[in-house]
């Protein structure tokens, strides 16, 4: 219940009423990877955080770790266009600025680098497979 008395319904799973809040943002960034099991994922942001272990406020900070979660999925999985209605008006209501990303205040603090990425995405690999080799 709201401060007015009334009953809100909010999707705290999609995060639909925090986005909601910030519709004239370009910095949401959707999209559906092509076969991404939630192990890999997983294994995928744990390979990111082996890269650089210890947070750092300029340049390996949580900017830093999103973006190249995300860059590291879109590499390895590729990307599902869309396919539905839905998936139209999802990327319509969230258009998506690059240029405006890890950005704290106005300043640029982090950016993907595509050969840490394509390093990444290597050692991601390799070490998946020796973990399935295990089992």
């Amino acid at each position: 219940m709201n401060k007015n008395g009334h009953t809100e319904a909010l999707d705290r799973i999609l995060g639909e009423a925090f986005v909601a809040r910030f519709d004239n943002w370009k910095c949401v960034r959707q999209f559906k990877p092509r076969g991404l099991k939630f192990f890999d994922f997983i294994f995928l942001a744990h390979t990111v955080h082996l890269e650089a272990p210890t947070y750092t406020a300029l340049k390996d900070n949580c900017y830093w770790y999103v973006t190249t979660v995300l860059d590291a999925i879109e590499a390895h999985c590729g990307v599902v266009p869309p396919t539905s209605h839905e998936d139209t008006r999802r990327q319509t209501r969230y258009s998506f600025d690059p240029e405006l990303t890890g950005r704290w205040n106005g300043l640029k603090i982090t950016a993907s680098n595509p050969n840490q990425i394509s390093v990444i995405v290597s050692k991601y690999k390799e070490a998946r497979t020796e973990q399935m080799l295990k089992v």
